[in-house]
This record gives structure tokens, sequence and C-alpha cells, in this order.
């Protein structure tokens, strides 16, 4: 009902791998027959596994528990698909597949550079200079195909892929050298390559370190079949996220942060470079690295897009879409927690995260001024627009992500202290103002009604605009009336 008459969706629904089956397991069918009754009844219209619905369609048929118009209509929704899709026109695709177009590159490219996220740049460190530089590239990361891309990533051509390292290559210029050193795995705990790591780093003016953790499945692990992989006790590939892949703590697995620790030592200034597929415990590197840049897991283009952030040729704009705590005993910590929720400090830490959703560093500077916020109509239909000046005060031109949250200041039931309601990412040229003009809708002050319907209730909100959750200089009040 919620689906396809409220929603009105009109396409056709699929089942997860053997989720079908799993309502066995589940305890609420007593059998494949008796799960696919409740599944098709329920709108599933294809069994992704092709072994539960097999069969136990045309019994149930036959047993007047399902009908002919849901079996006639099922099949109707599935057909239409494939004739939007033109399959039934081009059923196979080619034999041996094209390359690349360099379009496609380059928008991989552009998508990795405006997903990663400064986190860190003390003094100004980054970006690093292309000539007359001796770098320490060290890390599992650092030249690992498979580490840059996500779980259920099939075999790749290794051409295709840029790693950190072939950025770098391709960056360096007049006299400048890479030394490069893998220095340790993601899990696994040998040290031997540590010597080689500290040589290099030693021989260096600053030292790249890329770390975090992986998604890459080495294909030789063993995995349920459902395609969830089995975590080994019998051996260590570098697979730390993913299906199948749970973890009780977030820290740096393996020996990483302690070879972090020994480059410390160096008294070499240190960037570390994270790619990973979930938030990691970063309180030793917040307080010991220069600076820190999230790279989640970018991609086959992701080592061109790092390289040309490190080295200026982009400026970075990625926000966080997430909040990344200070330890697992904060969890969960998100921005938009009820009031009251979470404690503001705990006997050991801070209640806060140690960036909030919404944050990310730039290489230039910007101020936020001038809030003028208008309202138009009333509780049944109303337009608010939120008008702010932005100026760029750095030295370089520069994207902002321009964020506006909202506070429903008294309301029937509790509700969360903010919620982000929208968002635009601007250029601005070093030294200019850009207006940002936001038209916040019904929507931006609905509440989810007990009947199942948003409505606005009558009474006060405020408007928050700023680059992150927890720095909105500029507020302003309005009240919906009915």
């Amino acid at each position: 009902d919620i689906l396809k008459n409220r929603w009105h969706f009109n396409g056709f629904v699929v089942s997860d791998l053997h989720s079908i089956a799993g309502l066995i397991g589940h305890g609420v069918a007593e059998n494949k027959k008796d799960a696919t009754r409740l599944s098709f009844n329920s709108g599933i219209d294809v069994d992704l596994s092709a072994t539960d619905y097999k069969g136990n369609i045309i019994d149930l048929y036959k047993e007047g528990k399902i009908s002919i118009k849901d079996i006639d209509n099922s099949v109707r929704r599935v057909l239409k698909a494939k004739f939007i899709l033109g399959l039934f026109d081009y059923p196979y695709i080619e034999e041996n597949p094209k390359p690349f177009p360099s379009s496609h590159k380059e928008l991989a490219r552009e998508v990795a550079r405006q997903s990663i996220t400064l986190l860190k740049n003390n003094n100004d460190i980054l970006p690093l200079r292309k000539d007359s530089i001796n770098i320490a590239l060290i890390g599992p990361n650092a030249d690992n195909i498979y580490n840059m891309l996500g779980d259920y990533t099939a075999p790749q051509y290794e051409k295709d892929i840029i790693t950190v390292k072939k950025g770098f290559e391709g960056k360096l210029i007049n006299g400048s050298t890479l030394h490069y050193s893998i220095g340790c795995a993601i899990r696994d705990l040998d040290t031997s390559d540590f010597q080689n790591a500290l040589n290099s780093a030693k021989k260096s003016d600053v030292v790249v370190m890329v770390m975090g953790g992986s998604s890459a499945r080495d294909f030789s692990s063993k995995f349920e079949i459902t395609g969830t992989a089995r975590v080994s006790n019998t051996s260590t590939s570098d697979m730390e996220c993913g299906e199948g892949y749970d973890r009780s703590s977030l820290n740096l697995l393996g020996r990483q942060e302690e070879l972090l620790k020994r480059i410390k030592e160096l008294g070499k200034p240190i960037i570390l470079v994270l790619i990973n597929g979930r938030p990691l415990i970063l309180n030793w590197a917040d307080s010991n690295s220069n600076a820190i840049v999230e790279a989640w897991y970018p991609g086959m283009e992701g080592g061109n897009a790092i390289a040309d952030i490190i080295f200026g040729d982009y400026n970075p704009s990625g926000r966080l879409p997430i909040s990344i705590p200070r330890s697992v005993g904060q969890l969960p910590v998100f921005y938009n927690s009820k009031r009251l929720a979470n404690r503001s400090n705990y006997v050991e830490e801070k209640g806060t995260p140690l960036f909030p959703f919404g944050y990310g560093l730039s290489y230039t500077e910007f101020k936020y001024q001038d809030i003028k916020v208008t309202k138009q109509g009333n509780t049944s239909k109303v337009n608010v627009r939120v008008e702010v000046n932005i100026k760029n005060e750095g030295k370089r031109d520069g994207d902002e992500v321009v964020q506006v949250y909202v506070k429903d200041i008294i309301s029937r039931f509790t509700t969360p202290e903010k919620q982000l309601r929208a968002f635009k990412k601007i250029n601005i040229k070093k030294g200019e103002t850009q207006k940002v003009v936001f038209d916040l809708g019904n929507e931006a002050f609905e509440l989810l009604n007990g009947n199942g319907k948003f409505e606005i209730e009558e009474g006060r909100f405020k408007i928050m605009v700023g680059s992150s959750s927890d720095n909105t200089p500029l507020e302003q009040e309005i009240e919906i009336n009915k």
C-alpha cells in the first residue's frame, strides 16, 4: 500500500539473495513454499536467487493461495522494465568490452575529487609543491588497486585503476623524488617492512601515510551462499569492511597506528590519507598528524583525485556525510539526535564527535554574513526564502557547501536539535562575495503525525546557516501560523 499506492512506485520489486528462504530462519515461515506465499503476496516480483519461487509459485496458484491476476501483474511489471531498457531489441552485450571512454574516466575523477574531505591542515601544509621535494609515500593503501574500490568489486584490469602512487608519480617534476614503501598491511601483524618505511621517511621532506581499511575481496576468501564474506581465523586479508565483516572497534587495524607512531618519532611532517569504508577512531592521528585527508573508497581514478588535492590542482570541497566519533563508546553519534538524547560529556571525554556531520576544510576561507529570511504562506502551504552572502576571504578560488538547518522550537513531541533541510555547493572566486538563495517548502517544516501523514504544526522555527552541523553562524527565527 505504501510503496505502490502512496508513493506511486511503478517498477518491480526484487528480493535480496536467498532472503525469501531466509524467512524460515527468522521464524516467520515454515518452509520455502510458505516463504514464497508470504513474499509474493507482499509484492516481491522477482526472487533474486531463482531458487525459492521456482515450482512453489505454480503449486501455490493451484492451491488457490496466490491469484493469477497477481501473477499477471507481476510479470507485466518485469516485462515493462525490460521493454523500457530495450532488452528485447538488444538482448546480448558485446563479448569484448570496449575500453573506458576518457569522458568516463574524467567523470570518475571528478566524483572522487568532490567527495574527498580535508579534515585537518595545520599551518597550511597542504597543498604540497610539485618540484624540488622528497616525498615518502608509505602505507598499505598507497599502491593497492582493490583497496581503492568497494565491496563486491569484480576482478579489474590493473591498468584501469589509478593508485595513489601512480597519481603522485604523474605530478612530481623538476628533481622531486618519491620514496615508496608499503610499511605494513591493513590487518596483518607483520612488521618486516617497517625499516624500509623508516628509511624512506628519513630521506624525505614530508611523509604521506596512506592507511585506513579495505573492502577488497581477494577472491580466495570463503563466502556464504548469499555472498557474505566469512571472517577467517586461518588467513589475514586486508578486508575489514563490507558484508560479513563487522567490527568490535574502530581503531586502525594491524600495525598501522604503530607505524604512524614510529614515523612520528623521526620528526617529519605527516600527512595522513585515509582510504576506508567506515569512520575510524582518529584521536592519536588528529593530535600528531599535520594534515588528514579522508578519501573513503575513491574508485578507479582515486589516485589521480587524491594527487590533485594533495598538490593543489583541486581545492577540496567534500563534506562529511556522517559524524566521526572519538570512541566507540559515543556510538551512535549523529548530528540530529533528539534534544537531551545524548550526554553532552562523558567521564573520559567530550560528548561531541571528533569531526561533525557536514564538516570539511578548504584551501581558502569563507565568511558568512547578512542573513535575510522571508516567509509566505501558512501551515497548509509555506515558502521560506533564506538569503545569505558568502565571501571568499582567502587567496584561492574555491567551492563552499552552504548548509541550512531547521529547528522546530516547540513541538507536540520531541524533535531533533537541528535537521539539515537544504544545501548548495557554490564556486566563489577569491575576494568575491556571492549571494546564495534557498527556498524552503513544506517538507522543511513538516512532522510525521500518528496518522502517517506529514503536516506543519503552528509555531516558531529557527533557521540556521553555516558550513557544518556545528558551525552555523547565521540564525533567524520565523513563525508559521494557520
